[in-house]
């Protein structure tokens, strides 16, 4: 089995602790839309990718991925210490821990994760962002990256059109980590700059990995778009299994019962 965590070793020689604010983070791996959570301190943020698409491969999976959009809410940002058991959501009331924790979960999924990313962030609550860009190919996918209910996405060939609305959690789409984008337009608003993730901003013309790819979340200060190649793109994810006995085989495997 693999984890990631802190030595403690270090204190048994004499040196200083490690940071008590260290987060913890958890991730669902199992199919289905994807789900996300980090504690920091006495706060929880949890994310579902409820406009994730998904197709269960039997109705066992197909009843669990009806259960989880039944009960689940796309973000919760809940106060562990007033509310251990996770039933006052206030992440209407404290946008500024939803962005501040979101961060956590990217940093991760960018590890985790294969994909271009393309997502807004610190927009104005309600802000309608309306961006059009042009790949040198036609995409073969894209996927959500915890898209809202008032979000749309068109692709046609190697155009790709996104309406996203403004709010705390930076959100948008994964592409194929290859996508060469042409050029790129942010039609409304116009003053909403375009951040790469390598440094600088988008000035016009074609993008290439080196100008948007960097090595950790490298952060939202400000309303933006950012356009990010984490190094969890470096080689495209393993592919699933699909069949249900192939399914339980991973269960297993997941649970420590199968080599």
């Amino acid at each position: 089995a693999q984890g990631q965590g802190t030595s403690l070793l270090p204190r048994l020689g004499g040196q200083p602790a490690a940071p008590a604010r260290a987060a913890a983070y958890a991730q669902h791996f199992f199919p289905g839309p994807r789900r996300a959570a980090v504690v920091l301190g006495r706060w929880k943020l949890a994310l579902f990718d409820r406009q994730a698409r998904y197709q269960p491969p039997d109705d066992y999976q197909a009843r669990l991925a009806s259960g989880e959009l039944a009960r689940l809410p796309r973000i919760g940002l809940y106060d562990l210490e007033r509310d251990p058991h996770e039933r006052q959501d206030l992440s209407s009331l404290r946008p500024d821990l939803v962005a501040r924790l979101a961060a956590i979960v990217h940093d991760h999924l960018g590890r985790e994760v294969s994909g271009l990313r393309l997502l807004l962030a610190g927009a104005p609550a309600g802000t309608v962002v309306d961006v059009e860009l042009h790949f040198r190919h036609p995409l073969a996918w894209w996927e959500s990256c915890f898209l809202g209910e008032g979000d749309r996405v068109v692709a046609a060939g190697d155009r790709l059109r996104l309406t996203l609305v403004g709010e705390a959690l930076p959100k948008g789409v994964l592409l194929p980590p290859a996508s060469e984008i042409v050029s790129l337009r942010v039609i409304t608003p116009v003053w909403l700059p375009v951040r790469l993730g390598g440094g600088g901003t988008y000035g016009g013309g074609p993008l290439g990995a080196a100008a948007v790819a960097h090595p950790q979340w490298p952060g939202a200060e400000g309303p933006q778009l950012l356009i990010w190649l984490p190094p969890g793109s470096a080689a495209p994810p393993p592919a699933r299994p699909h069949g249900p006995e192939d399914e339980g085989t991973r269960r297993l495997r997941a649970l420590g019962y199968v080599g």
